[in-house]
């Protein structure tokens, strides 16, 4: 689908982009400019011609040239008012030096302080005990990237010293955290201190500036502000696919300063529009370990009094959609299900509301802090009273009442609060819910987004909803169990988690079998909580905790267990609560191999649940898993990108030496086993860092639970740095004993094609349906392709741009899956001119950077028609990426294809591994 864009809706149209074939895709005019109005139409293309146009869509840009950044703070103390008036006034300068470095365009938002190092695990500034050198782990949104700071860092009393040098320091360490910037020689930025005058020192360099060979050159092949203007598509490729994500922010390229610049000054004149978004909060109070359900089995159990909605630790408006015409009774079940999971997992001094909605709002729970079993019990029967509604849907009526009643006063505004939407994203009555983002965005409240049985205009809803408000959407189209995952992911990026997971899973106990699972406890966990669920009444299940000891902690022993199996058994409404669930806290567990062991009179499943808590949040090592190249807001990756897995352990410095392996089970119930390294080849980016990555394939529609599990079981494990840029990594420390670690994601994977049949005669994927042809843009702009058969090849065509000058480029890069291209370009029927044919193929191997390049001598206006191929016709598999358009940096040196038949063979040197 190609997309075109007017100044005016008459005339002036532009191709700008296009979107993945066969299936649904969002497009983000990142070209935009503020306060313009746009006209856009689209029409589909293939090799038999183009459609007609869509009818014309106009949308006016608001005034997006400022970006606001909300950040969180962990502090590993409990500081005075005197102490935080200075963290305050250190990040009030380091907002104004953010507005100077990004030439007005960027500053803070919201910057939330956790304290006693409360939210380290995914804190934007760590702030350590002590000296240390400030330093940087690249970039911002990726799991366990922040920025280490110390109250004395790389020399600099942050405390005492003068917060305007101060601002010099944090900038530079944020020119990598959020921009993925290079050190660069010559600037006066990422090189601070050099001569230059306020605000001088401020700046990222530009081309005035830029020297070759500096990192930043090797990097990128250019000057900061030539990088921070131009999209990802200008730069370099890699030959192997690397799990590297450079952020980019459209508005920096309205303010680049001119190449023969060396700034443009904001500061002091500007320094009230630098702090005009500035908000302090301090979570005052940091949520509890302990969970409501567990108080029975506790001698310290809270009354119900003692804490009210003022003291709330966590706040929550959940709204959840009923209408008939997106909601059957089936569905209600399992959001009924999602909601009493949520219930049945607060902690003490968490507060919650339900507001249900059709055709308008229903309050289905008064926003209620939690600290019994007795509320638990009624916010649950209240969840099972919900009923199927009207077949209207109010979205924003119902988000509406969540907002009014999590503002209200009384309710505190220094704690975490979110809103969280679960439906369809239809809205066909009442106040539309994006009229409610300016209220939402000035309250820094996030409103987080659940897709269940939503179409493209619902889904396109609730991810606007969720990336405007700086939320995250994620989709539960595969019924309960999707639904179940997307509110846990949602959960763990909403709120503070000071958990660490050591064990994850089920097993299947055969009738009078025993089986025992064996887990590690090491020396920072001072609480140990586990959670068994299973099918059956309690008496069905003999399960022990065996510490290194010996000795055992029975769940058949004390209230540890809630029985559900006799409540309304005859009521289908009931049907998801049948079954018992165990809990329970074991304080200072002794370090070493404890074992889990369940034995039962009939054959059942166990699901069982080990989270330690840490003695110290910063020395915690709590583990990560993402998928790096999946979009940021939702977590879909778009087929046939491959999944690119990188996990992690650590916060101050990561682990390296472990032992990391991987699991990714589907929807559709797919199982894979895999291993992650940190060896520096593809798709890992650097050996021995602590950062581990893999390469996963999976081609069918819908959600995948990654799990990587980390132990030193080897004694191999150390301490490292390498991954922080600035840090001092001339030693390494041994982590000295066995830890153990899981880490969890869901990524979605969308737009995959249908299965391949094994008949040759059935059409779809590599069979003898007509082949499509994808249309390339030629601006650089890669396109995923995939060999997904033997003898499979992918059809492209671009036409030449009118305005084409110098080089024009076919490559094929970020190979994946033991890809060897093999590319064939060919005039295109219809163009002037004698018709021509090249041919180019790779031999490489996974551990090279080589990529394939073809320098086309081709005419403006002329169309270029592209097939990529396998060099093993045999091969079954391969990923890749495709482009085309003006030399790169990263380019080879080109050999020009003259119009006569040629066939060009490039050699790169073997990496064993």
């Amino acid at each position: 689908t190609e997309i075109e864009r007017s100044p005016n809706g008459a005339d002036g149209w532009a191709a700008i982009g296009q979107t993945a074939t066969n299936g649904t895709s969002f497009y983000s005019d990142g070209s935009a400019q503020a306060n313009t109005t746009y006209f856009y139409r689209v029409r589909a293309k293939n090799a038999s011609g183009a459609s007609a146009y869509s009818n014309v869509a106009n949308a006016e840009v608001g005034n997006l040239n400022v970006r606001s950044f909300d950040i969180n703070i962990s502090l590993y103390n409990n500081p005075t008012i005197a102490e935080r008036n200075k963290y305050e006034e250190i990040m009030r300068f380091f907002s104004d030096a953010i507005y100077e470095g990004s030439n007005g365009a960027h500053r803070l938002g919201k910057v939330t302080f956790y304290t006693n190092g409360a939210f380290a695990d995914r804190a934007d500034i760590v702030w350590h005990a002590g000296q240390g050198t400030a330093s940087a782990r690249p970039a911002i949104g990726r799991s366990g990237a922040h920025i280490n700071l110390y109250d004395i860092a790389s020399s600099v009393n942050l405390l005492t010293n003068d917060p305007v040098q101060n601002s010099t320091l944090l900038l530079h360490e944020w020119g990598h955290y959020a921009y993925n910037l290079s050190h660069s020689p010559g600037s006066g930025m990422l090189i601070p201190g050099i001569g230059f005058q306020q605000p001088g020192w401020l700046e990222f360099s530009t081309a005035r500036d830029h020297q070759a060979g500096s990192e930043q050159d090797q990097n990128y092949g250019a000057s900061h502000w030539d990088v921070l203007a131009r999209p990802q598509d200008q730069d370099p490729r890699p030959g192997q696919v690397l799990g590297v994500d450079r952020p980019y922010y459209p508005e920096l390229a309205l303010v680049k300063p001119p190449a023969t610049e060396r700034f443009t000054a904001e500061l002091p004149a500007g320094q009230a529009a630098a702090r005009s978004a500035l908000q302090f909060t301090w979570a005052a109070n940091a949520p509890t370990r302990t969970r409501v359900r567990a108080q029975a089995a506790s001698a310290n159990a809270l009354a119900p009094a003692e804490i009210t909605v003022e003291e709330a630790t966590i706040i929550r408006q959940v709204v959840v959609e009923t209408a008939s015409s997106n909601v059957a009774p089936n569905e209600l079940l399992a959001i009924q299900a999602a909601l009493i999971d949520i219930v049945e997992g607060s902690l003490v001094g968490d507060s919650i509301g339900i507001i249900s909605y059709d055709g308008e709002a229903h309050v289905v729970q008064p926003l209620t802090v939690v600290n019994s079993d007795a509320q638990i019990d009624s916010i649950i029967a209240n969840i099972e009273a919900m009923t199927v509604g009207n077949s209207q849907s109010a979205p924003g009526a119902a988000l509406e009442a969540a907002f009014e009643g999590i503002t209200a006063d009384g309710v505190p505004t220094d704690t975490l609060r979110a809103i969280y939407l679960i439906g369809s994203g239809t809205h066909n009555t009442g106040v539309h819910p994006m009229s409610l983002l300016p209220d939402l965005q000035a309250a820094t409240l996030p409103v987080y987004t659940i897709g269940y049985g939503a179409d493209v205009a619902g889904v396109a809803l609730l991810k606007t909803l969720a990336q405007q408000s700086a939320a995250a959407y994620r989709s539960a189209d595969a019924g309960l169990n999707s639904l179940s995952e997307a509110v846990t992911e949602i959960e763990f990026a909403s709120l503070p988690y000071s958990g660490l997971d050591l064990l994850s899973g089920a097993d299947f106990i055969e009738k009078e079998a025993a089986v025992e699972v064996p887990f590690v406890v090491d020396s920072r966990i001072d609480q140990l909580d586990i959670e068994l669920g299973y099918d059956g009444n309690q008496n069905a299940l003999f399960a022990l905790a065996i510490a290194p000891d010996g000795s055992e902690v029975r769940f058949d022993e004390g209230n540890l267990c809630e029985d559900y199996s006799t409540q309304n058994p005859g009521d289908p409404n009931q049907d998801f609560a049948l079954g018992t669930s165990c809990y329970t806290t074991i304080l200072n567990p002794l370090v070493g191999r404890w074992t889990l062991r369940f034995q039962q009179a009939n054959n059942m499943y166990v699901d069982y649940f080990v989270t330690g808590f840490p003695k110290d949040a910063q020395q915690a090592l709590p583990a990560y898993v993402s998928v790096v190249n999946a979009d940021h807001v939702s977590n879909e990756i778009a087929y046939p990108k491959p999944m690119i897995v990188n996990a992690s352990m650590g916060t101050g410095r990561l682990v390296a030496g472990a032992t990391v392996n991987g699991t990714i089970a589907g929807d559709d119930g797919s199982f894979q086993s895999f291993s992650l390294h940190d060896d520096g080849v593809s798709p890992d980016a650097l050996a021995d860092d602590g950062n581990y990555a893999a390469l996963v394939d999976a081609a069918v529609n819908g959600g995948y639970l990654i799990s990587a599990v980390f132990d030193n079981d080897a004694g191999t494990a150390y301490f490292t740095n390498k991954a922080h840029t600035d840090a001092d990594d001339s030693t390494q420390t041994m982590l000295g004993e066995n830890v153990q670690r899981i880490a969890e994601t869901v990524v979605y994977v969308v737009n995959a094609p249908a299965r391949r049949s094994t008949d040759p005669n059935a059409p779809g994927p590599g069979a003898q349906a007509p082949q499509s042809i994808t249309i390339l843009q030629a601006n650089n702009s890669p396109v995923a392709g995939r060999i997904d058969g033997a003898d499979d090849s992918d059809l492209y065509e671009v036409t030449v741009p009118d305005d084409q000058t110098g080089d024009f480029i076919v490559r094929v890069d970020s190979l994946a899956f033991g890809m060897d291209p093999y590319i064939i370009a060919r005039s295109a029927p219809g163009n002037d001119g004698a018709s021509w044919e090249r041919e180019a193929f790779l031999q490489t191997d996974p551990t090279s950077n080589a990529y394939l390049a073809m320098t086309l001598s081709v005419q403006p206006g002329e169309k270029v028609l592209i097939e990529v191929k396998h060099f093993d016709p045999t091969a079954t598999r391969g990923a890749y990426q495709i482009s085309t358009g003006s030399r790169l940096s990263s380019d080879p040196p080109g050999f020009n294809l003259v119009k006569s038949s040629s066939l060009q063979i490039y050699y790169f040197p073997y990496v064993g591994r």
